[in-house]
């Protein structure tokens, strides 16, 4: 994957990373095989699985007495594209927060209550 990024991180996505432990080892892996193989923390590997499997990108079974086993199920996956590298943001590039304030409850419409606020109405 070409990235045009100034500075990219070349460093693959820690889901990357998760996803290819699962197709390499052409086998089920419990999460403790895959903090092996890829070296993330238990956090960043249950994110990273939980992202994917709500993409169906993978999927898990539970067997009693030893646990969930992660598998691979590529031909399912719904993600509209797949980042192998991580790219670093441009500063400002998510803009700011835009919040809808909602009227409280008792104060009626919303812009009457604006115009007491500054004391425009009696």
């Amino acid at each position: 994957m070409h990235n045009s990024h100034k500075g990219a991180d070349k460093r693959p996505t820690l889901t990357f990373k998760v996803e290819e432990a699962l197709k390499n080892s052409d086998d089920f892996l419990q999460v403790g095989q895959i903090l092996k193989i890829t070296g993330l923390t238990r956090h960043q590997a249950d994110v990273s699985l939980q992202y994917l499997r709500h993409a169906h990108a993978v999927d898990c079974l539970a067997v009693e007495g030893s646990g969930l086993w992660w598998f691979t199920t590529a031909e399912s996956d719904t993600r509209p594209r797949k980042v192998e590298e991580r790219v670093r943001e441009e500063p400002g590039s998510r803009g700011g927060r835009i919040r809808k304030v909602k009227p409280k409850p008792g104060l009626g419409d919303p812009i009457y209550a604006h115009s007491l606020e500054k004391g425009e109405a009696s």
